[in-house]
């Protein structure tokens, strides 16, 4: 099936964990396999492992689940005309945008959308409400592997995507707003800008709110505003 893009870069993060959530959350394991967009073949495969640096030592928990053992490869290709796929929205809209934000790494633009393969995925086989594994069942495919293994997730992925779909854009993340705190203030002295220090999703979103407050209405004015830092 002819595809937009020369290339698909299926990834497939792995963050730390343990029975409750950790705050921050960071990505541990950063896998990627490169799907050719003619033959639909993967073409190679990348995996690293990274140190965290809030929670530095792994749990016996997420030990158990992933099989991080701090040991890591190099592997990789530069294609020019890709999109980043995955299963769900969790890698590129959660876990990389809040951890970029809250670590103030800079982000490439190539992960602002991607293509959730749930999505097509759902309109052949129905729609999807267990995990990956489950799903490759779904599709009558012997899993590859070990479950929660980032790179392992990915190439089972991939191998999803031999079944024949058309793929497109489903997710995209809108870029901000040009506002700045100064005209906010020649609108209204009394609005105010606040920025989301807390660790998690919204980390690092910021908002604009009115200064005009009533005791049973609180803010009253006709302007409030949210963006994305």
């Amino acid at each position: 099936m002819l595809q937009d893009f020369d290339y698909f870069v299926v990834v497939d993060f792995e963050a730390t964990c343990d029975k409750k959530i950790p705050h921050p959350q960071e990505i541990i394991e950063f896998p990627s396999v490169i799907v050719s967009g003619v033959t639909g073949q993967i073409t190679v495969c990348f995996q690293i492992y990274v140190r965290p640096t809030h929670n530095k030592l792994p749990t016996e928990f997420y030990k158990e689940l992933t099989g991080i053992q701090q040991h890591q490869q190099h592997m990789g290709v530069t294609p020019t005309n890709f999109a980043v796929v995955t299963w769900s929205d969790w890698d590129c809209q959660v876990m990389l945008e809040s951890e970029c934000r809250f670590k103030n790494i800079p982000k490439p633009s190539y992960f602002n959308r991607w293509i959730n393969l749930r999505v097509p995925f759902s309109k052949v086989f129905g729609d999807v409400r267990g995990n990956l594994k489950e799903a490759v069942e779904l599709a009558g495919i012997v899993w590859h592997g070990r479950v929660h293994c980032g790179l392992d997730d990915s190439i089972n992925i991939a191998i999803i995507m031999q079944r024949g779909f058309k793929f497109s854009i489903t997710k995209s993340l809108t870029p901000p707003q040009d506002i700045t705190q100064d005209s906010m203030m020649t609108w209204n002295p009394k609005s105010f800008k606040k920025i989301i220090r807390k660790p998690g999703p919204k980390c690092g979103s910021f908002f604009f709110g009115c200064g005009n407050l009533t005791p049973n209405k609180g803010a009253w004015c006709n302007y409030f505003h949210s963006a994305t830092a």
